[in-house]
């Protein structure tokens, strides 16, 4: 082969080999995104292809001239000694160190010239080669030295809590700014991020590690399952599992949870994981695991987000009366994964003594009913249905009404005094839009009817929006909804009064350590779950169950949320033996047995005969309050009497 045909091919293996690398680092980001969703996996994987693929050009480059000027001893060991030689000076041009004058001098001696248009295409590519390869290893320094500072960063500071966050993205940094700012997150504290380095979108991923550089995080570009969890003078350790991928989510969970359990100063109280998953199966797997001492708590979001929304407004307090008792007229306008939850939540915290309860949903795709019937049967099946010791409840489905057209203006103008509108169609823009619209229909009714204009809650994704309309008045948060409304002679003056709308479930609502953690509600629902125990071996498997099933605790915060409402309202058990205190004594042990119910049905489960199962959806005490057995009357008794006297 002539010198000039080896250059050639040389020059064709080294151009290749980098378009074969970036081609190769594409397709590899584009599989992992589409079957994996690994954007930040895929991202290094493409830099490694990249680096492969110009170490082998630049030891290409230099092969011919290896080959042809050094050594003359035979074939094989030409060719061996001349890949050694190249791939030597292949290193010396990633140190920045590369003899590239010294291929162009060599192609000047005799015998070993080529044509000039190669031999400027060769020299182009070689001079290219210098210039890149140096970049990639001032990338790795780079890399390398701000993992060693994070890992200095890391581990030096002594006795400070430190709350690993799995993910950085839009969610995480709210979480981390509730961290930063949060009472219950005094002392030192040390905000870690994960996986980081490696967004889709580079411009948004810049801003988002400048946000946490500003919150003086730590940033890791490995897994959070191969972060170490400190040492054992760490105070407390709080690991949020809130990437985009569920499944993620809970694999990591998985393993953070078995490596715990392997080293003992990890399997501490101290050591808390929070997982953001909200399907069935995260639910089975974090619940078959035995996560030792370690707290773990699976994170549904949205139905925490309706329940803080449920705390911080009561559904009671714009209540019209009427002949039957006090009317709660509730609109939910889209019947998603919100509105879902919002409907379930109504439905068992709305059982109040002397209150009535009605739930219109709007929903455009049609078949409301059958929706809610797939997920709660025994919900819909007891609907409009007044049982004496039973839960009682209207609920109403317009379906096929679409918000931009006159139906839903006369669908919502022929209902009875809305008490509490709440709007969730899946995006911003629709959510504002609708609930203007639905103030200006109710503006229109409360003037020539003289009727009250309720509270409208939107469900807002944007904390800039929320943050906008905060500041700016016009739009009041929903912290700010209580005695604002001002009355003359008894009625609302409509002239001075607000929109009375209030955004919902922006970033820093929905991802604040109060609504993730929820730890002043599980405290008071673990009070509530203890009750039930009559023995100190009761009360140890109460403890348990409640730190180990999810079941449990939800059940147990649902009843706290509802006795915080019945504490606000006065229902609380009378302490006189009268016939009048004995007999409304009852009523509220009543009261709380439909409460339980309608709490059942909302979560999926029948009646059915026989011991209940979990996993079934199936308890035999769905059933009116006269029909339970005696000794089940009486404990729901004395429970119900502890927590409310």
């Amino acid at each position: 082969m002539t010198f000039q045909m080896m250059c050639i091919i040389t020059f064709f293996i080294a151009v290749g080999a980098v378009a074969l690398s970036l081609g190769l680092g594409i397709l590899v980001k584009w599989a992992m995104q589409t079957f994996w969703a690994g954007q930040s996996r895929a991202s290094v994987s493409r830099f490694k292809f990249c680096i492969v693929g110009v170490f082998v050009a630049c030891c290409a480059i230099y092969y011919p001239i290896s080959y042809h000027r050094f050594f003359d001893n035979g074939p094989v060991w030409q060719v061996f000694k001349a890949v050694l030689v190249s791939v030597f000076h292949g290193i010396r041009m990633f140190l920045l160190d590369g003899e590239l004058q010294m291929i162009e001098e060599f192609f000047l001696q005799d015998g070993y010239a080529i044509d000039s248009a190669w031999q400027t295409a060769y020299t182009v590519c070689s001079t290219a080669l210098g210039v890149i390869s140096p970049l990639f290893t001032v990338g790795f320094v780079l890399s390398f030295f701000r993992d060693l500072w994070g890992s200095i960063c890391y581990h030096v500071p002594l006795f400070s809590d430190v709350y690993l966050i799995s993910e950085l993205n839009e969610r995480s940094i709210a979480l981390a700014q509730s961290i930063a700012t949060h009472p219950s997150c005094k002392g030192k504290k040390q905000i870690v991020f994960a996986n980081v380095f490696g967004g889709q979108d580079e411009e948004q991923t810049f801003e988002l590690i400048a946000e946490a550089r500003n919150l003086g995080a730590i940033l890791f570009k490995k897994d959070v399952c191969h972060i170490s969890l400190r040492y054992l003078f760490g105070k407390r350790r709080k690991i949020y599992l809130i990437g985009e991928d569920e499944d993620e989510n809970v694999r990591q969970a998985l393993s953070i949870i078995t490596h715990c359990r392997r080293v003992n100063r990890y399997n501490r109280k101290t050591t808390q994981c929070y997982v953001f998953a909200t399907n069935a199966e995260s639910e089975i797997m974090l619940n078959a695991v035995d996560n030792g001492e370690m707290k773990v708590r699976r994170v549904n979001e949205k139905h925490n987000m309706i329940l803080q929304t449920l705390c911080e407004h009561s559904i009671f307090e714009n209540a019209v009366a009427t002949r039957k008792g006090k009317m709660m007229n509730i609109l939910i306008v889209g019947l998603g994964s919100y509105g879902t939850e919002f409907l379930k939540a109504c439905c068992w915290c709305g059982q109040m003594i002397g209150y009535v309860l009605n739930v219109h949903v709007f929903d455009r795709e049609g078949n409301g009913e059958q929706k809610i019937r797939a997920i709660a049967p025994d919900l819909i099946a007891h609907n409009h249905k007044e049982i004496e010791g039973d839960a009682y409840y209207n609920l109403y489905f317009h379906d096929n009404v679409d918000v931009n057209s006159y139906a839903f203006f006369e669908e919502i103008s022929a209902l009875d005094c809305v008490t509490t509108a709440f709007v969730t169609l899946g995006e911003d823009q629709r959510n504002i839009e609708t609930a203007m619209t639905l103030r200006m229909q109710f503006g229109r009714d409360a003037r020539t009817r003289g009727s009250t204009i309720p509270p409208i809650f939107a469900v807002v994704y944007s904390s800039l929006k929320s943050d906008i309309v905060e500041s700016n008045g016009g739009l009041q948060s929903v912290k700010r909804l209580k005695g604002r409304r001002q009355r003359i002679n008894g009625a609302v003056d409509h002239s001075k009064s607000d929109y009375g709308i209030y955004f919902v479930g922006s970033a820093p609502s929905r991802y604040s350590i109060d609504v993730i953690e929820q730890q002043e509600l599980e405290e008071e629902g673990r009070q509530c779950h203890l009750r039930w125990a009559t023995s100190e071996s009761q009360l140890l498997e109460k403890v348990r169950l409640y730190e180990k099933y999810e079941y449990y605790r939800r059940s147990s915060i649902a009843e706290a949320v509802h006795l915080r409402f019945c504490r606000q309202l006065g229902i609380l058990k009378r302490p006189g033996n009268s016939p009048e205190d004995l007999a409304f004594n009852e009523k509220i042990t009543v009261l709380e047995h439909a409460r339980w119910n309608a709490y059942m049905r909302a979560e999926g489960y029948i009646h059915c005969e026989g011991e209940a199962d979990d996993i079934a959806k199936i308890h035999p005490n769905l059933v009116p309050y006269d029909e339970l057995p005696s000794v089940k009357r009486n404990k729901d008794a004395a429970v119900s009497y502890q927590s409310r006297s």
